[in-house]
């Protein structure tokens, strides 16, 4: 009798140790999610923090551009180098960050971005591009640059849209990833001919 005594704790000792085992592993499960949840939650944070800086340099970018529109008019030029856009938390955590993110979400962020980088890399390349150059090849430069500018203004306002329905949570769907490629189909624009 003694023995089937002993022989029931033994099977209740390794009942509380397999329960004490799976108690651990789920919170340490749980400590994981809730780590991971909350480095998420401030990583978008940041991101939409990073978001907004850049919506405010909007109007340092189109301030230049508009000053380059009227120095244009007098025939001249200027550097157009600049502060550039806020990248770091889109740059250096876009993987971690996606892992939650809609696909319209996904393509605002790569849309505005794009933009970012373009915008910059027009800007700073003006002066490396123009320098020793004479007429008439300093002119057709300046030409391409003056039609390149006159599209930045109406796709910062494009831009700025499409932030302020990333902020808002309404991502617009720049990608159509809503509309059935029958539905593109109809849209597209076959050329005359």
């Amino acid at each position: 009798m003694a023995h089937i005594v002993e022989l029931a704790e033994t099977h209740f000792d390794a009942w509380i140790g397999l329960v004490g085992v799976v108690i651990g592993f789920v919170l340490s499960t749980g400590q994981t999610l809730v780590a991971d949840f909350l480095r998420r939650r401030r990583l978008r944070r940041a991101l939409e923090d990073e978001l907004r800086a850049n919506l405010r340099a909007f109007t340092d970018k189109l301030d230049i551009i508009y000053q380059w529109q009227q120095h244009r008019k007098n025939n001249l030029v200027f550097d157009m180098r600049s502060v550039p856009f806020l990248r770091a938390i889109y740059d250096g955590h876009y993987a971690e960050l996606v892992q939650k993110m809609t696909a319209k979400e996904r393509n605002v962020l790569h849309f505005v971005y794009s933009y970012f980088a373009t915008v910059d890399a027009t800007m700073a390349q003006f002066g490396d591009d123009i320098a020793g150059k004479m007429p008439p090849e300093a002119d057709n430069i300046i030409a391409r640059y003056d039609a390149c500018l006159a599209d930045f203004a109406p796709l910062a306002s494009k831009a700025e849209e499409l932030i302020n329905s990333f902020l808002a949570g309404m991502p617009v769907d720049v990608a159509r990833v809503d509309t059935s490629l029958e539905e593109v189909k109809k849209t597209r624009r076959v050329p005359n001919g």
